[in-house]
């Protein structure tokens, strides 16, 4: 008997690469940050009522989010000698 047996044994049919509920904190910021691919994006919208941790998740990083903007402060300008030794270093990349 091959793989053709109709009893499925010598094979599974593959997993769908794309992730389930519950799903990882790590992809529900990913998620949030508008980090992932349009399939993967809207496969995970259309079934995050079925992961019971994401509410409290995206509420969280909705949370941290907000404060951050409220603190209103943007970053220093990189220094003109640390953009030009990194400038360098991708040059002798390349």
């Amino acid at each position: 008997m091959g793989p053709s047996d109709a009893r499925g044994s010598e094979f599974s049919l593959p997993k769908s690469p794309l992730p389930e509920p519950p799903f990882s904190t790590r992809l529900l910021a990913d998620f949030h940050a508008d980090a992932l691919d349009p399939a993967t994006d809207a496969h995970v919208r259309a079934r995050l009522a079925a992961d019971p941790n994401a509410p409290r998740v995206l509420d969280a990083l909705n949370r941290v989010q907000s404060d951050l903007r409220a603190y209103g402060q943007t970053a220093p300008p990189m220094p003109n000698d640390v953009a030009a030794r990194i400038d360098k270093v991708i040059d002798d990349l390349t």
